[in-house]
This record gives C-alpha cells, structure tokens and sequence, in this order.
C-alpha cells in the first residue's frame, strides 16, 4: 500500500504542508542507523535535521498514549546520552516497535514527541508545539499504536488467525462453502480505539498524509485516497479524511471556501469527548488544522481563539451538546480556559453544538456587532492564549433564571413576570447566582429562513459580571422558540416581552462600557 500511494496517489505524495514547506524539517529527530544487522546492541541517536537544509530527511511519526507509567524521555539531562545513542532496548515496547516498524518501510529517521521534544522545558515546549501539524504533515508516514494505552503497549498485537482470514462456513444442508470475513469493523478497531480518543491525535490523523493503525486486530491504511486492512483493500468507504486533506494537498485556491468552513465545524464535532491531560491544549492541538483550513479561505479572514471572524458574532452561539440548562459538573470559571466565549473553555469531555449554523450566516440580521478583538497567544497565534478580550454591541437586559428543579428548563423572569417556559439556555460554566443575569441579543432568525414549522428564534449570549466595569464572563447560551400550534399566543406574547424587555433596559454605568443613548450597550467579554 505505502509504495502504491507514494507512486500513484497524488494527494498523498504532496501535500499542501509538504509544499510550502520543502526546505523545513523537525527541530530533532531520532537515526536509526542505516542497518540493524550490526554487531552490539541496536543503537538509536538524536540529530538536528532543521540546521541541515541540503539532506532530505524522509522519516515516519509515531502516535501513541502516553499514559501514567514512567518511560525514558529526553530532558535536559538525558539529552547528550541521547545525542551520543542509547539502546534500543532501553525504550519501551512501543517504541522499540516502532523502529522496527520504520525499518521494515525503509526509513532511516523517527520522529516520536518524548524523545525529541525537551520535557520539562517549557522554552522548549513553547516553540515546538506549534509545530505538531508540519511534523506529522511532512511525515512521509504515521505509525498509531491504535490499541495500546501506554508506551509499555506495543504496535504488534497477539492476533487470531480468523480475525484477518475469516473463516469457512457451511450451508445447513451442507452443501455449499462460504468464505466469512469482517469488513466493516474500521468504526470500532479504528475509530473507537483508545488512541483516537487522545485530543492531539485528531491532528495527527487528519494532517499525516498516509497512517497505519496499529489495532487489536488488524493493521489498517488510511490516506488522503484509500482506506484497507492488511486483508481487505479498498472495501472501507472514504470518510471525511478527504476533505480534510482536501485543504492541505496544495490546491486549496480550487477549493470552494464553504467546504473549507464545513470541514472545519466537523473537526469540532470530533473534538467531542476528547481527552486533554492538559485543558488547556485544546485549541494548540488543533492548530495544524486551523493553519491548513485558513489556506483556503479568503487572505483577509481572521481567526480569533476557536472563531472565525467572518461568523461572527453567531458562532459565538456554542452550547454544550446535551447539557441544557443543567448547571452541575460545569468547569468553574477560576479553572476554565480562557477566554470565556470561545467554545474551547468548555468541558472537554462535553461536545459543543450551534443555535443554528454559523456558515449560514450571511442569510441573518445580526442584532450585535463585535466592535473588535484583543488577544494575546501563549506562542503560536492560531494556537492556545494567555488572555483574550471582544468588545460587542449589542441590546442586553437584565434577567432572573430560576433554579431548575426537575428535568426542564423553567424559563425566565423579567422585572418577576415568566417569560417563555419553552425556551431553551445551556450553561458552559456554572452561574455565581441565578439573580441579576444579563442576556445579550444576538440575532433574531425568521422561520421561513429554517423551518415553516417554526416561528422567529431568539438567541443570545448569558452573561455574568466579573466584577470590573462592564465587563463579563460568557456563562451560556440561550434560544427562545416555539412551533406554530397551539402555543403561537404565548410565543408571540413572550417574543413581544423579550423584545420590549431589551428595548427598555435600563443598565447602570458600571455595567456598561459604553451606551449609545437609544438602545444599544458596548461590553467586554473574557
């Protein structure tokens, strides 16, 4: 299969990421010598292949868990007996098979994170995490120890014969053979194994242009332009893999920058249940994709912490997905990723969902305006922050939520009147108090532009104060919409309350940035 895709598979053999960047090469990588028929024990070194620009450095990456076992790593205390070799048998079992496994595809160089990157140096971290993407995007191939929890697991597993072969059956009657084989099984050896549970390994996956999966079972294939098992080729349909590779293959001024946004919000529904042991590197690990969607959208689109700015401000509009209203088991605020409106200071092991689709945005009369954006990135600017800050403009009033007390939302309370017991709010961090909470509008979406079944949809953000002036913490979402049955009276009668509501809101100026003396509030959010 790799020789097949190198010499056939044009996606493959040159990406995107391999194009704009031919003369670049990881920091360190990991020599394995030339051959491992040498007398002695097998030896492996460190080399700096990035100050070498004239040698052609074509080598495999490793994925793989780390998890809570103790292994040798590179420190600033190993690192001149790594330069200087150390045996292979000094490395843990999946390591060492994934020499093997390199060796065995003809390469001579291996890049895995804990042997070339500096651990405990967080100099070292910061300037190569924002590397990742290139790293496994020139890749020539990816090794993924898809079924192994820890460095200790191992790439080749102890297989049954008829679990690559199938097995012969007969007829009741006994009369007729049949050949039995798995072939649709990639969902649960590939998809659902617990490598790909790992939140950086999405990156890894989507970015190397060619992975072998490792699994319990079989060795599987995956490219930009097939996916196979050792036993069945081609039988697995192509998933959203190609439109993946699609923006990174180096023909993204082909591509239809809608697809590119469309890709994009799948990669975050992928994001869903992914494990971090750090929180904070949700939007880090993800920034090789960032950089390889943002090839094919327009020069002057920004990217701001998770968002784009073109859809603002409704993708501003995340919910946890399946959370609703309830406010338990929500990150604090103290502890949360910042900024506060980005989708990537939520739980991560809780999904995020959209009001309504920000790629159809231009369709919709936004309410607010985001007036503009302070960020400030820990190192890579598509990556993770340190702190982050909008300005919005926007209609805002003050409201009560009731403490839920069954399993549905109660609505809200203006100036004590029930409005809307049929709307619908989810809470991203939990709410200090459920008294004096500001909403602000976002938009108001007419039914004909969705569903004839459904009338206006109100939506906006839930805020609380964060104790500076004007300024808030993003606590949630919230949506008010209802069928046209026998509800319209109601509906119609809480639309009109809601939209009076902020029509008449009356906000001290401590909570307020700025007041244009008609209707409209400018306000931080962090």
């Amino acid at each position: 299969m790799l020789e097949n895709c190198v010499k056939h598979h044009k996606r493959c053999s040159y990406s995107g990421i391999a194009k704009v960047n031919s003369q670049w090469w990881p920091s360190r990588l990991l020599d394995l010598g030339t051959s491992s028929a040498t007398p002695g024990p097998e030896i492996i070194r460190l080399i700096d292949p990035a100050k070498d620009t004239t040698t052609s450095y074509k080598y495999a990456a490793l994925s793989y868990q780390w998890g809570g076992k103790e292994f040798i790593k590179l420190t600033a205390g190993s690192e001149s007996s790594l330069r200087a070799g150390i045996p292979v048998d000094d490395l843990p079992l999946t390591f060492q098979e994934a020499i093997s496994a390199t060796r065995a595809l003809c390469l001579r160089y291996l890049w895995i994170d804990a042997l070339c990157i500096i651990q405990g140096c967080p100099d070292d971290w910061a300037c190569e995490a924002p590397k990742m993407g290139l790293v496994y995007g020139k890749s020539h191939v990816n090794l993924a120890a898809a079924a192994a929890t820890d460095p200790d697991g191992g790439l080749f597993a102890q297989r049954h014969p008829v679990l690559i072969n199938g097995f012969v059956g007969t007829s009741p009657a006994g009369k007729e053979e049949y050949m039995c084989t798995f072939e649709n099984d990639w969902e649960t050896l590939v998809d659902c194994a617990p490598l790909n549970e790992r939140g950086w390994v999405l990156q890894e996956r989507v970015l190397a242009p060619r992975t072998l999966h490792f699994t319990s079972a079989k060795v599987f294939w995956e490219c930009c332009e097939s996916k196979a098992s050792e036993k069945n080729r081609d039988v697995y349909a192509i998933s959203s893999k190609v439109s993946f590779h699609q923006l990174q293959n180096g023909r993204t001024a082909e591509l239809d920058p809608e697809l590119a946004y469309s890709v994009w919000y799948e990669v975050l529904q992928s994001y869903r249940g992914m494990k971090f042991t750090v929180n904070g590197d949700r939007l880090m690990a993800i920034s090789g994709i960032v950089e390889a969607v943002k090839r094919a959208l327009p020069r002057d689109e920004e990217y701001h912490a998770g968002l784009w700015q073109s859809h603002l401000p409704w993708n501003l509009l995340w919910s946890i997905a399946g959370r609703g209203f309830r406010n338990e088991s929500l990150v604090p605020l103290q502890e949360r990723v910042k900024p506060s409106w980005s989708w990537a200071s939520a739980d991560p092991r809780d999904g995020v969902a959209w009001v309504a689709n920000p790629k159809y945005s231009k369709s919709r009369a936004a309410k607010a305006r985001v007036l503009k954006f302070e960020v400030e990135p820990i190192s890579n600017p598509l990556g993770s922050v340190k702190n982050a800050t909008l300005w919005i403009q926007a209609r805002m009033c003050t409201v009560r939520i009731p403490m839920p007390s069954k399993d549905f939302n109660d609505g809200f309370e203006i100036k004590g009147r029930k409005v809307s017991d049929r709307s619908h709010y989810s809470f991203s961090h939990p709410l200090p108090s459920f008294d004096a909470t500001l909403l602000l509008e976002i938009f108001t979406q007419t039914h004909e532009e969705i569903n004839p079944e459904l009338t206006d949809i109100l939506a906006g953000l839930i805020l609380c104060p964060t104790g500076e002036k004007g300024t808030y913490y993003r606590v949630g979402s919230y949506k008010v919409q209802h069928r046209e049955d026998e509800y319209a009276d109601m509906a119609r009668q809480d639309a009109e309350a809601l939209d009076r509501a902020f029509g008449e809101c009356d906000l001290a100026p401590s909570q307020y940035q700025e007041f244009d003396g008609k209707e409209m509030y400018t306000v931080k959010i962090i």
